[in-house]
């Protein structure tokens, strides 16, 4: 089951995840068989809690813009969502002010419906934005687990001490204890059966930032230059005459010269548009930007166009892994 691409907001796209959907959607068949008079409050509450996850995303875009920071993609998620920015590692103050930017706009929402209730003037709808943002604010804040916005405020904090890498460590770890807390939990008290689904989340999110941390540990020093190789860029080639030619070498990508522009020539994909890296950029950024688009070459300037294979990179950081 694939993701389902909603549009874009402020140039970023907005997707629903998969999961998502699933979720819904058996908990929607379960009203309709069980409890049909439940549905139009469960509606009401599954609208208010997409608006304010989307909302508490792209309060953490508005912030990644203010730094500067390109954000690619929104995916909602049922226990939050991610915005997906094309710079993963921070120096702890902005990873700590991009962490709060979220949760703020669940404090400004609770704010104003309490403010309302306690003027008298409630509704199901004020009701329900207040229960749904004080949740989604105080979970998000107060859990310190990777990948939610306490985690990085946890590792914020931690990275001012110690570093980034040794900050995840400990983050990690502790991530992966709550989440199986929270998945003890989650089956223990049929109330809280959600908490076992947010730990599988919580803990392969962790297990992702950790490979994150390590990529940066071992080549967010090395320069891309170094794993760059000269390549061929093709100039009015038809796609047929590239494939042949890449088949005959046994090679995945390669460079096309269209417009002006250098794009990435991928079998069965056809020409993609990528930026063209410096020589002195690091390996780990550009490891993590083709991993993330799933690009397995991308142009290189050094001494003229060259190019990096993503497994030649792999094979660097295999390499730096087993040298320490």
């Amino acid at each position: 089951m694939r993701n389902v691409v909603l549009g874009k907001i402020m140039g970023i796209e907005v997707e629903l995840h998969s999961t998502f959907i699933l979720f819904i959607a058996l908990i929607l068949l379960g009203l309709l068989l069980f409890s049909p008079g439940e549905v139009l409050s469960f509606l009401l509450w599954t609208t208010v809690l997409f608006s304010s996850v989307l909302a508490h995303e792209f309060f953490h875009a508005l912030a990644a813009k203010r730094l500067n920071i390109p954000v690619r993609r929104v995916t909602l998620l049922p226990i939050g969502g991610v915005a997906q920015m094309e710079i993963t590692v921070l120096p702890p103050e902005k990873e700590l002010f991009l962490a709060v930017s979220g949760p703020l706009f669940n404090i400004i929402v609770v704010i104003l419906a309490g403010t309302l209730m306690l003027l008298g003037y409630s509704s199901p709808l004020v009701s329900a934005a207040f229960q749904i943002n004080l949740v989604l604010g105080l979970f998000n804040l107060l859990v310190p687990a990777i990948p939610m916005d306490g985690g990085r405020i946890f590792r914020a904090l931690l990275s001012m001490k110690m570093g980034y890498y040794k900050a995840t460590e400990v983050a990690v770890r502790l991530s992966t204890w709550i989440a199986l807390l929270m998945f003890l939990v989650g089956i223990s008290v049929r109330s809280l059966w959600i908490l076992a689904f947010i730990a599988f989340f919580v803990y392969f999110g962790a297990l992702s930032e950790r490979e994150t941390a390590s990529v940066y540990a071992y080549l967010g020093d090395v320069p891309v230059s170094q794993a760059a190789r000269p390549v061929p860029v093709f100039v009015n080639f038809s796609d047929q005459e590239i494939m042949d030619y890449l088949r005959s070498r046994l090679l995945p990508a390669a460079l096309v010269l269209e417009g002006g522009e250098v794009r990435v020539y991928i079998p069965g994909v056809g020409r993609v548009r990528t930026p063209v890296f410096t020589g002195n950029e690091p390996a780990a950024r550009v490891f993590l930007f083709m991993h993330a688009r799933g690009l397995p070459l991308v142009p290189v300037v050094n001494r003229g166009i060259r190019g990096v294979y993503l497994h030649d990179l792999e094979t660097l950081l295999a390499l730096r892994r087993v040298t320490g």
